[in-house]
């Protein structure tokens, strides 16, 4: 059975996202991306809304995603950011969010969460204070209030954080994080989202 994996990589163009110094978001999402893709497409169909340093706007980002799993059912999305928090250099680690009222969706970042934990076991969870570790948080991005099929969105790293800031900077980090990431869609996949 055909499954197609959209991968959305956070800001671009004249949105930069969270940055420092020579850390930028826009360019850490998409360099995550694009090894992501290369490792996801000898598996599925692969699609990334936005291939270069470009503009695309969340109702694009979701259009894309909604137009393309129209012809492939089993789909699913993953929008990568990474973390940042002014006030709070402290703040470290990764979350992963779902729609509220989805529960593939919950799945799906249940999945990625587990698959992040276990690459990087030593790496802390951060849940908003609230919730405990190992769980997958619920939040109303933007991206998913017209997203259809199934959908993610990975904070990996705070670049507000001095610790985190030295993993993002490091490309061999960000290829594992993307090879966790593909992972935790193949579990999605074969278990209750495919």
């Amino acid at each position: 059975m055909e499954r197609l994996l959209i991968i959305d990589p956070g800001h671009g163009g004249s949105n930069v996202g969270a940055t420092y110094e020579h850390l930028v978001e826009k360019h850490v999402n998409l360099f995550v991306a694009r090894h992501l893709w290369k490792l996801a497409s000898k598996k599925y169909h692969v699609i990334l809304t936005r291939a270069i340093d470009s503009d695309v706007s969340i109702s694009d980002r979701c259009r894309i995603s909604t137009e393309i799993s129209i012809h492939v059912p089993n789909a699913c999305f993953v929008s990568l950011h990474i973390n940042s928090m002014s006030g709070a250099p402290e703040a470290r680690g990764h979350s992963v969010f779902y729609p509220a009222l989805s529960t593939k969706g919950k799945v799906l970042a249940q999945a990625l969460h587990d698959s992040i934990c276990a690459s990087f076991p030593a790496l802390p969870v951060y849940n908003l204070g609230v919730l405990p570790d190992r769980f997958a948080q619920e939040h109303g991005f933007g991206v998913f209030s017209c997203n259809s099929v199934p959908s993610a969105l990975s904070e990996f790293l705070f670049i507000s954080n001095n610790i985190d800031r030295e993993f993002l900077g490091n490309p061999w980090i960000l290829e594992r994080y993307a090879g966790a990431l593909l992972n935790g869609v193949d579990s999605f996949f074969a278990g209750d989202g495919g």
